[in-house]
């Protein structure tokens, strides 16, 4: 193991007794934070849209064409060398590889940057030691600020133990280095999300989520790996995060610290836990209940009750009554249905319905038949088909309902309806005890269930189609036994279209091949390209287009990204042109994760006649507001948006960004599954 010896005297740094690889001793350059910054020179990176050249570049990327790519990575601009490198970091390709890496030494630190960044994004571990020996020192380090920080990250996807120890030895940045701390923020934090932690990593990163002084991006970065991907925190750090916690001004990155801390709590931080969740913030609440275990049940029960009823932030007592349906006990389901029948509205209300179902003893059989009763009566009367598919979901929590819930669901004309019926018969498929609980029922309930997914897949709706797909693929062994000949299966394969149906087409490829016994695909059948980009639509907008949604519950606006992702953006303003959204509805809404919606057929499956390519430069999902497309797999991405409810970097690299809401952050709060898009407009 090298040993390193590092002496900051009048800005400068020296360093002795180094021996190993040069990949080890390479990282000693991490220390140059005390470096005198310099005046930086022009970088010469000038974007423009409206350059036909770049604009040729842009349309090399969409179109994944590598190889006219990489002419334009030696090209004399810089510009065009940036916008060469960037188009990796949203797509695959290790030819590429090389070609980045010499891009590594550019004299411009933006297109550096982008070869870093693209570089960690392909994944190919044997571009490492070229990443490392890139870290620029001396009095180049302040010059190279951003392509030192984007190495770090790119270190942290590609790096393996070695890579996180050194990494957790940098102590010497200051709060004023933001690049640097977030690249090491974050390369502890992809690290940790390949499977990759240390005591050493989450003590660094803890210290690093803890202290105000640091940025918020750094401590957002942090905060995830403490709440998803660390070795348990001692019980002294516990206590550290507990008591931090207890004093701190909330913000982005102490929300997700909030998961963290009710994650990894024990007994003494019990009352900590409970101040916190009789904050005012109810994005507090939501991330400390999901992160609560189980086995904080008795210790919440009584609070958690109290809310459901006087909580005035809709999300906040939904995200109970989703706890709660995860982590009920049977003592309480009578309880539960009291509540849904007495004191609820909404989604909470059928979801407290569905926990009653799901934990009421087999022997309160009467009190079963009036849940039951009641759930029927009130889809009746229904008219919401949101509604009416909250209402399947809770019948299907008693498997005995299957019958009830094809009667109702299948023959319903509307999509959100058809589908959430197939998916309650789905997992009542999935249901654990199946066997034990129908008894000697057991092999006709199998026969009709299988005749009812049968008939799913057969109808034509996308929906429908997916959701018995799945239960298909998931459980082959139910269905092979009534499926001897797939002739029908193959004839429903045929009549999905792609990109349109993609979703569907893949599932339902997926459970063709495990009926057959043939390996199961992990990704999607390719799409070929399909959508170019419009570049007079981006012309007409100017640089910072602003879009307005208008909804029943109120406005937003959104700013949008073209230089980031001119294909998406353009694609979205051609959508709003053309009143594509309008009269369409928030067909998701998870708390505090995203509020999603642009689905034609109201239910998440729908897309539109084309596809777009997945856009993912360095930016990032650090903050609530950040618009993105959501997407099957990569190039996937259609119609849909969704918007965070506050930083989600799981997301980051992955899924494109293509605005930020800029006024109405607070209409996230109050919409609803089922709320209406009224209007969209160009501003």
């Amino acid at each position: 193991m090298a040993r390193l010896l590092t002496v900051c005297n009048s800005y400068s740094i020296e360093f002795w007794g180094i021996s190993g690889s040069s990949l080890v001793s390479v990282f000693c350059l991490f220390f140059a934070a005390c470096i005198i910054p310099e005046e930086e020179p022009p970088r010469g990176v000038q974007l423009d849209l409206s350059d036909e050249t770049s604009q040729r570049i842009i349309d090399f990327q969409d179109r994944r064409l590598t190889d006219s790519l990489l002419v334009y990575m030696s090209h004399e601009d810089p510009t065009y060398r940036f916008l060469s490198a960037r188009a990796f970091g949203s797509y695959t390709d290790a030819v590429a590889i090389d070609s980045l890496i010499s891009l590594l030494s550019d004299p411009f630190d933006l297109v550096r940057e982008q070869a870093a960044y693209a570089l960690g994004q392909q994944g190919e571990d044997r571009a490492l030691p070229d990443l490392i020996n890139a870290f620029e020192n001396g009095q180049d380090a302040y010059k190279f600020e951003r392509s030192n920080g984007a190495i770090l990250e790119a270190v942290g996807k590609l790096g393996s133990e070695n890579e996180l120890n050194l990494l957790s030895t940098i102590d010497h940045y200051l709060p004023t280095d933001t690049l640097l701390l977030n690249g090491q923020a974050r390369g502890i934090m992809h690290l940790g999300r390949r499977g990759i932690s240390s005591t050493d990593g989450t003590r660094v990163q803890l210290n690093l989520a803890t202290d105000v002084a640091f940025p918020v991006s750094t401590r957002v970065a942090a905060a995830d790996y403490l709440a998803r991907y660390p070795k348990k925190l001692t019980n002294n750090q516990v206590d550290e995060l507990a008591n931090y916690l207890s004093e701190a001004d909330i913000d982005a990155a102490d929300r997700i610290l909030v998961r963290a801390l009710a994650r990894l709590s024990s007994s003494q931080q019990t009352s900590t836990l409970a101040r916190l969740f009789n904050s005012d913030d109810s994005w507090v609440k939501i991330q400390l209940l999901i992160g609560l275990p189980d086995t904080k049940y008795e210790s919440f029960w009584p609070a958690l009750r109290k809310s459901l009823v006087t909580e005035s932030n809709h999300l906040v007592r939904v995200a109970i009554a989703e706890w709660l349906l995860e982590n009920g006990q049977e003592s309480e389901a009578t309880t539960y249905a009291k509540l849904a029948q007495d004191s609820l509205e909404g989604r909470e209300k059928y979801l407290m319905y569905a926990a009653a179902q799901r934990y009421l003893p087999y022997y309160l059989a009467d009190y079963r038949t009036s849940i039951n009763y009641e759930l029927q009566r009130q889809f009746e009367q229904a008219e919401d088909p949101y509604e009416k598919a909250q209402i399947l979901s809770a019948l299907g929590e008693f498997p005995w309902n299957y019958r009830i819930i094809h009667n109702y669901g299948y023959s319903s004309e509307d999509a959100v309806v058809s589908k959430s019926a197939v998916e309650a018969i789905r997992m009542i498929s999935n249901f654990e005890r199946f066997d034990d609980f129908f008894g000697v029922s057991r092999r006709r309930v199998r026969t009709e269930i299988s005749v009812y997914m049968r008939e799913a897949v057969s109808s034509g709706q996308v929906g429908m189609m997916y959701e018995a797909a799945l239960a298909i693929k998931e459980h082959p062994e139910f269905f092979r036994p009534y499926f001897d000949q797939l002739n029908w299966m193959a004839s429903a394969l045929s009549k999905l279209e792609k990109p349109r149906d993609l979703e569907a087409h893949t599932e339902l490829s997926a459970a063709f091949a495990a009926l057959q016994n043939r390996p199961v695909e992990t990704n999607p059948q390719a799409v070929a390209f399909n959508h170019p980009i419009d570049w007079s639509v981006l012309a007409t907008a100017g640089s910072e287009p602003e879009v307005r949604i208008r909804t029943n519950r109120g406005n937003m606006s959104i700013r949008l990204f073209p230089d980031l992702a001119p294909a998406t953006v353009a694609t979205f303003i051609q959508l709003v042109n053309s009143g594509f959204y309008d009269g369409l509805f928030i067909h998701r809404v998870a708390p505090a994760w995203v509020t999603q919606g642009g689905d034609p057929l109201g239910h998440g499956i729908g897309a539109g006649e084309f596809s777009l390519r997945t856009e993912t430069p360095s930016m990032y999902y650090d903050q609530m507001g950040m618009v993105g497309a959501p997407r099957l797999d990569r190039d996937t991405e259609s119609v849909q948006f969704f918007i965070t409810h506050g930083a989600t970097p799981s997301l980051d690299g992955r899924y494109t960004i293509f605005g930020q809401v800029i006024e109405g952050l607070e209409l996230l709060a109050q919409l609803r599954i089922g709320d209406q898009i009224e209007g969209t407009e160009l501003r």
